[in-house]
């Protein structure tokens, strides 16, 4: 995005003050994808899924998954912010800078704009920030799944139960009714929501131009199946 933006204006790509700007304008807005994922997953989840969970179960669930919410958006902005400095290279010296997170060509002069990493250190943190992030991220997915997971369980119970239409958990557990258990889009939002998060542990994988536009489709193709899934209901 950085390298698009940059190249597509010139103000931005040859001045290192107006660049900087942009590319953490970029890291702070990255984070408001994931809230808004994040948030629909909860949001669908506790009204579709714990809701059928024992009550004992549903505040610990409820807790888990608005807590996971700010630290997971902590850990991406921070590894998005920090650690960075910016300068310019000359070409004679491209080769030699092992540091960089990632480069612009500049047009005229044969020289580069280059963002790197401050220190090895910082380096490092930010390998630890970004992979902390996707692991909660992946985990936020899984619980998600595995309640969806149960609520189709459930529902296939009930369907060749032959119990009261009105069944309780236990003596101090919700009730739930075989109108509510209904599937509709459950087990396409399963399926969304299980692509989600192999897309994120693809992530571990060393990236390339094939592993990048695989994950972009793992992406695009799960968030068709959230979106159809809500569509049904």
């Amino acid at each position: 995005m950085v390298d698009f933006v940059s190249k597509a204006n010139d103000a931005i790509s040859t001045s290192i003050a107006l660049f900087s700007v942009v590319d953490r304008l970029i890291g702070g807005l990255s984070g408001i994808p994931i809230v808004l994922y994040t948030l629909f997953l909860y949001l669908f989840s506790r009204r579709h899924f714990i809701s059928i969970l024992p009550t004992r179960f549903q505040w610990s669930f409820k807790v888990l998954l608005t807590l996971l919410i700010p630290v997971i958006l902590v850990l991406v902005e921070l590894g998005s912010l920090l650690g960075f400095s910016y300068s310019k290279l000359l070409a004679s010296t491209v080769g030699d800078w092992s540091l960089t997170a990632c480069q612009v060509t500049l047009p005229g002069p044969p020289s580069e704009l280059a963002v790197r990493y401050n220190t090895a250190l910082s380096k490092t943190l930010w390998t630890l920030l970004n992979s902390a992030g996707l692991v909660l991220l992946a985990l936020y997915q899984a619980i998600c799944f595995c309640l969806a997971i149960f609520r189709v369980f459930r529902y296939f119970t009930h369907a060749t139960s032959d119990s009261p239409r009105i069944l309780a958990a236990d003596s101090k557990g919700s009730k739930w009714s075989r109108q509510n258990m209904r599937m509709r889009g459950v087990g396409w939002i399963a399926a969304g929501i299980k692509l989600g998060a192999i897309e994120l542990l693809l992530g571990f994988v060393p990236n390339g131009f094939g592993m990048a536009l695989s994950r972009r489709l793992f992406r695009v193709v799960g968030r068709m199946m959230l979106a159809w899934g809500v569509y049904q209901g």
